[in-house]
């Protein structure tokens, strides 16, 4: 009789793991094709974005007006500080102004040095 009850009580105990370990594995294919998802949905928003760009840069190379282009040019400038904020400093990385920039990082670090 214990014999029985021990065999009834592993049989529902493995039963119940099964349950469990299904449970996990349903969790855990619901969490994969969750980020699947949104994998894809990321790329395909970033694809869109990338070829709103390519379309706008198209569009802006025809401009022939270089009044509009100044235009454009200061829009541009206005999203940067928007983006970035009004206390950045935008340094040239190439031409005559890499020079100045190096002189300034210079200069901000022997500053830095002597506090």
């Amino acid at each position: 009789m214990a014999r029985i009850k021990a065999q009834t009580a592993n049989t529902q105990a493995d039963s119940e793991a099964y349950r469990v370990i299904a449970a996990a594995q349903a969790e855990a294919e619901k969490t994969r094709i969750g980020a699947g998802a949104q994998a894809e949905a990321t790329r395909l928003a970033a694809k869109a974005e990338a070829d709103a760009i390519l379309t706008k840069a198209h569009a802006d190379a025809q401009v022939l007006d270089q009044f509009a282009r100044e235009m454009e040019m200061r829009r541009i400038e206005v999203s940067k500080v928007r983006a970035y904020g009004d206390k950045t400093i935008f340094v040239p990385s190439d031409g005559p102004g890499a020079q100045m920039g190096s002189a300034l990082a210079i200069g901000m670090a022997a500053c830095l040095g002597t506090r």
